[in-house]
């Protein structure tokens, strides 16, 4: 039986988010891999920086947003940290990143649902079992305690 050919490529064209930063016209399609690679290796504790220190959740939001945005540039030249944090208002600057990086975010989300959702399908039944023993074992009546009762 032959398994149907999924088209990755498709689900990318649905992307198109435009982005005006510093005077620059980003227009984001995709999302590179290095991203995600970048986030598994933060939540790993493998994510370092040049000094070999484990990089924080504000430098891979950094370093996941100027990928991106590097991945979506057709002509011009690259976008680099020190460019965003020259380019970027404080006032905006989350609110940018999450436009940028929300389909990736959205997207990791709700596979830790499912995978979530996965896990309590298969834990259920068990703990329902073993729930279900205890309570038949509580609520049997003890063989020591008949005849054992004293009277006074």
């Amino acid at each position: 039986m032959s398994e149907a050919v999924k088209d990755f490529d498709a689900l990318t064209a649905e992307m198109n988010i435009p982005v005006t930063m510093g005077g620059r016209e980003f227009l984001i399609r995709k999302i590179p891999a290095i991203v995600q690679m970048m986030y598994t290796r933060f939540y790993l504790g493998t994510l370092r920086d040049e000094t070999g220190q484990q990089k924080d959740i504000v430098d891979l939001k950094l370093d996941a947003f100027v990928a991106t945005l590097n991945a979506n540039i057709t002509e011009g030249s690259k976008v680099t940290r020190d460019w965003v944090e020259e380019n970027a208002s404080a006032v905006w600057y989350d609110d940018v990143c999450d436009r940028v990086l929300a389909p990736f975010l959205e997207a990791r989300e709700k596979k830790q649902l499912q995978e979530q959702q996965r896990v309590l399908d298969i834990l259920t039944p068990a703990v329902r079992e073993i729930v279900q023993e205890e309570l038949d074992k509580r609520l049997q009546p003890s063989k020591n305690s008949k005849g054992n009762s004293k009277t006074t």
